[in-house]
């Protein structure tokens, strides 16, 4: 597990990005367990991928310091990131955070 993803996704401005979007992310309940759901599930892919998504996580971030979060998330590459991780958010917005498989 990659324990410098849900940092880096709650410093990204993610979070804050899916709460002004959707209002079952807007509870903090709900928006904790989407953002561990999704920094859970990213932590599951081959480590060149989990470093995509960190870099793809502070490159919002910088976007959104600024000011240019919303242009950002519409481009190509940032595109994904913001719909793959939303798509994310909404299911452990739903669903929880995911149980570890056993070793």
């Amino acid at each position: 597990m990659d324990r410098a993803l849900l940092p880096s996704l709650q410093r990204s401005g993610l979070p804050g990005y899916w709460g002004r979007h959707y209002d079952c992310l807007r509870t903090p309940g709900r928006a904790d367990a989407a953002a561990e759901h999704v920094s859970a599930t990213i932590g599951t892919l081959p480590r060149g991928y989990r470093l995509g998504f960190r870099l793809g996580f502070l490159a919002l971030r910088v976007a959104c310091r600024l000011g240019a979060g919303n242009a950002a998330a519409r481009l190509p590459g940032f595109a994904t990131v913001v719909r793959v991780t939303t798509a994310l958010a909404l299911q452990g917005a739903l669903d929880g955070v995911p149980k570890r498989e056993a070793r």
